[in-house]
């Protein structure tokens, strides 16, 4: 029975990278280093570093190790072509396939770098992505008790005029209690849906005129205050926004190649 291998992608990519060395790499340029006769170039140095730090730079240690795995790989590169390993049925097919994937990467990129990011569309999506999405922090106290017969005498307290720190500290079973209610400050998303349509039904300083019902149990709230969440500025969210149009514009792109295209699926 044939042995099955399966390789990691990056060495797949590699090898793909490997096997149009001859082709890919001009013969101008600095020698980095001589493999069995067979130069080895500045250029494909650097794209070997590439393939494994991407953007990161690398110190003078590590260059000569890079170098040192370049001139490791062109060894077995040059093994594997004496012996015709990349002949084989199942290598030729695992280039094919990388090699429409690096290609259709690096098209991708290419159309994205040549149709830039104007300002005004980046002005356009933070504005519906940030600063119209922008709510409010909420500070409050509450009442946590088990049953709804108890938040409704509470209720009933306050009216009558007792603090309502006072009586979270003596009623509250949420772990608040000790500070007399205090949530602190918090966005609605942090909180129980319930109790967040709670919050929202309340001006500043007032209390639940009715007890909410969470998973907890029932709630006696008191918003203190609530201020805007602070949003971050358009060159902060700069990168962010970036590459979120990028995703969109590759998206549409490739929404109207197959709108242009006749695509048959076989089951």
């Amino acid at each position: 029975m044939p042995i099955k291998l399966q390789f990691p992608v990056k060495f797949i990519l590699a090898i793909a990278l490997a096997l149009h060395s001859f082709c890919a790499f001009s013969a101008d340029g600095k020698r980095v280093a001589v493999v069995n006769e067979k130069p080895l170039f500045e250029s494909e140095l650097e794209s070997f570093i590439a393939l494994r730090h991407g953007q990161n730079e690398v110190d003078k240690k590590q260059r000569e190790e890079m170098l040192n795995q370049l001139i490791n790989r062109e060894l077995i590169y040059q093994e594997a072509v004496n012996k015709e390993f990349h002949k084989g049925e199942n290598i030729v097919r695992l280039i094919k396939e990388q090699e429409k994937n690096l290609i259709s990467q690096y098209f991708l990129e290419q159309q994205v770098s040549e149709n830039s990011i104007s300002e005004r569309a980046l002005k356009r999506l933070y504005k519906s992505e940030i600063e119209d999405r922008a709510g409010f922090e909420y500070k409050a106290r509450h009442i946590l008790v088990e049953d709804q017969e108890v938040a409704d005498k509470i209720i009933v307290q306050l009216k009558e005029g007792e603090e309502f720190s006072g009586l979270a500290s003596k009623f509250s079973v949420g772990p608040s209690a000790s500070l007399g209610g205090d949530l602190g400050w918090f966005t609605l998303n942090q909180m129980s849906e319930n109790f967040a349509n709670g919050i929202t039904q309340l001006k500043v300083g007032e209390y639940s005129g009715r007890p909410v019902n969470s998973e907890f149990g029932w709630h006696v709230i008191l918003l203190e205050d609530k201020r805007p969440v602070p949003v971050p500025g358009l060159e902060h969210t700069k990168p962010q926004l970036t590459k979120l149009l990028q995703r969109r514009y590759i998206a549409d792109y490739i929404n109207e190649l197959r709108k242009n295209a006749e695509v048959k699926t076989e089951n």
